[in-house]
């Protein structure tokens, strides 16, 4: 329900704006489901459409998500209401679908959303980017438990003069 918010607002193509500020948007099927089900809530739907005609990029992973369904038992006339929504978000300029998640950095260029990160090679480092007026802060953590993380990281830094500060 964090979507529906009184913050979850896009200005300037960006989302919440006077929080996180997110560039993009990724939408993804159920995690817990066999296949990434794509299950939606109508209101949901709704709300990311009106998130991309304000210009927020979003991305949508997995096949067609015109079969998609509502959770639980649905309403007469739900899923068609639903799979419509779907198509009129797809059409979007500012939306992209890809087949898997190795392809998401792909769409995300495509759409012209800079990264904050680059890793050199493949790896499980996680991070979260944050930033303030006058610092970035970068958040990195490795999240394998057995595989050690060796390379190196880019880092693109909003704030003029910055320098990294390891604790």
């Amino acid at each position: 329900r964090l979507l529906h918010l009184p913050s979850a607002k896009v200005t300037s193509g960006r989302l919440a704006i006077d929080g996180p500020g997110y560039k993009a948007l990724v939408l993804e099927g159920d995690a817990f489901s066999p296949g990434r089900e794509r299950v939606l809530q109508i209101d949901t739907a709704e709300k990311l459409l009106e998130f991309a005609r304000d210009g927020l990029r979003i991305v949508i992973v997995g096949p067609s998500w015109l079969d998609a369904r509502v959770p639980g038992i649905a309403q007469p006339g739900d899923n068609d209401r639903l799979r419509g929504l779907m198509a009129e978000l797809l059409a979007q300029p500012p939306v992209r679908r890809v087949d898997d998640r190795p392809q998401i950095g792909a769409a995300l260029s495509d759409l012209g959303v800079p990264r904050d990160v680059e890793y050199a090679v493949r790896s499980p480092l996680l991070h979260s980017h944050r930033a303030t007026d006058r610092t970035d802060y970068y958040y990195l953590a490795n999240g394998s438990p057995s595989a050690r993380v060796d390379h190196d990281v880019t880092f693109t830094a909003r704030a003029r003069g910055a320098g990294p500060y390891r604790i």
